[in-house]
């Protein structure tokens, strides 16, 4: 059996392995016994862990990402269906994660419910709201657009700076 997926929690308690057909297996690591099966409709490609090995992320070959609740049994908290690869990271300060992609944007979510805070960032959105014809190829890493504070006078213009190192011209300074 080939693996399509394979990820480990940071701990190295659990790991997932994508069977290569619609399955993600969640297996403790200590004792080898099955905790969870995560069905998919399609292939599974990819596969991210929390910290903590209770929340898994995976995607498959249809552009679909499942949230899922591995202490359920692996039933899914959301599911996505995007036009290309989704970018996804875990916060380590709050219960939540932050998943995107070209297509759909990028959104910070809650845990344990999968629900949303507030409105979904669209990459390659100038002040103005026009979108570029075409992103740099390779200039966007969701690690670098995700800013998480309070503080509404650093947020905004930390978000400007990074995404005019990123996007360069694309972006469009508010006057």
């Amino acid at each position: 059996v080939r693996a399509s997926a394979v990820a480990v929690d940071a701990l190295g308690r659990v790991v997932a392995v994508g069977d290569g057909e619609r399955f993600v297996r969640v297996w403790r690591s200590g004792d080898q016994s099955l905790l969870a099966e995560c069905e998919h409709a399609g292939v599974p490609l990819a596969a991210t862990f929390d910290a903590t090995g209770r929340w898994l992320v995976t995607q498959d070959d249809a552009d679909r990402l499942r949230l899922w609740d591995v202490a359920t049994a692996c039933q899914p908290v959301l599911t996505r269906q995007g036009n290309g690869p989704w970018q996804v990271a875990f916060s380590a300060e709050v219960d939540g994660l932050v998943i995107g992609n070209l297509s759909r944007g990028y959104e910070f979510l809650t845990l344990p419910d999968g629900g949303r805070v507030g409105p979904a960032i669209q990459p390659g959105m100038s002040a103005t709201g026009a979108r570029p014809a075409a992103l740099p190829h390779g200039g966007l890493h969701a690690t670098m657009l995700c800013f998480i504070t309070t503080d509404a006078a650093i947020a905004a213009p930390a978000l400007q700076a990074a995404l005019q190192d990123i996007l360069g011209d694309h972006v469009h300074q508010a006057g």
